[in-house]
């Protein structure tokens, strides 16, 4: 992703608070690393808690 850190965090602080489950990552010492299929669940998750049709928020 071309975020920063800080922002990324922030992104995955308030999923967490709007109960949107935020996927386990690998970390490889320097970064936490998720699969494509993981991002994907999470689009979905977001999705859903946001009111959209998953399938739309894919695009």
């Amino acid at each position: 992703m071309t975020w920063k850190s800080a922002t990324m965090r922030q992104y995955l602080f308030r999923s967490q608070q709007r109960g949107v489950p935020v996927p386990v990552a690998s970390w490889d010492g320097r970064s936490n690393l998720y699969t494509e299929a993981q991002l994907k669940e999470r689009l979905v998750a977001w999705a859903l808690v946001a009111g959209l049709d998953p399938a739309e928020a894919r695009a």
